[in-house]
């Protein structure tokens, strides 16, 4: 078997219940715009590990108006009133990896009795890597995707990124009922 091929396969084991893939959920205009702001916050962004920045959006001093449109977008594809809370530990965040930087292996926590929810909006990727694994299988993604999983219940990690260009992310969580379930 070829590797694009073991990787098909080995995607099929997060079940589809457990994640979404919407690409091109917003327009690459958006994206544009977007970006630029997220890599203006960069001076207020703090370390999150080596060549890795983030920083809750509430303590950034101005958001960008888009960025809120794009938060209530995602909420109501997901099904969430647009009075929705953040979740407490790592809210609603803007990141930036840089080469060398990745995410570690961990499991969210949550408060008994529901789900972390969190949806991830890919604004650029590097020239190689960071892509994120979710059960040990790593997830293909594009600029202007949506991912959302459930990342108090699956260990997750994102791949090294490589190359100049960074991956930057809009990273919305939210805590919700044991029994939601993520839209079809």
């Amino acid at each position: 078997m070829d590797h694009a091929t073991l990787l098909k396969a080995a995607q099929r084991l997060v079940r589809p219940d457990e994640r979404i893939l919407l690409p091109g959920f917003i327009a690459e205009e958006d994206r544009l715009h977007l970006l630029d702001w997220a890599l203006s916050t960069e001076p207020y962004l703090r370390e999150n590990g080596p060549a890795r920045l983030c920083k809750k959006t509430e303590f950034i001093p101005t958001v960008d108006a888009r960025y809120h449109a794009v938060r209530l977008a995602i909420q109501r594809h997901m099904g969430l009133p647009d009075d929705s809370t953040p979740e407490p530990d790592h809210g609603w965040l803007v990141s930036i990896i840089k080469a060398g930087g990745q995410v570690h292996p961990h499991i969210d926590s949550t408060p008994p009795g529901t789900r972390h929810l969190r949806c991830n909006l890919f604004l650029q990727l590097p020239e190689a890597g960071g892509r994120p694994v979710i059960a040990g299988v790593p997830i293909d993604v594009s600029e202007r995707m949506l991912l959302a999983f459930y990342p108090s219940e699956r260990q997750h990690w994102s791949e090294p990124c490589e190359g100049d260009r960074a991956r930057v992310m809009l990273s919305f969580g939210y805590v919700v009922p044991a029994d939601y379930r993520l839209p079809g």
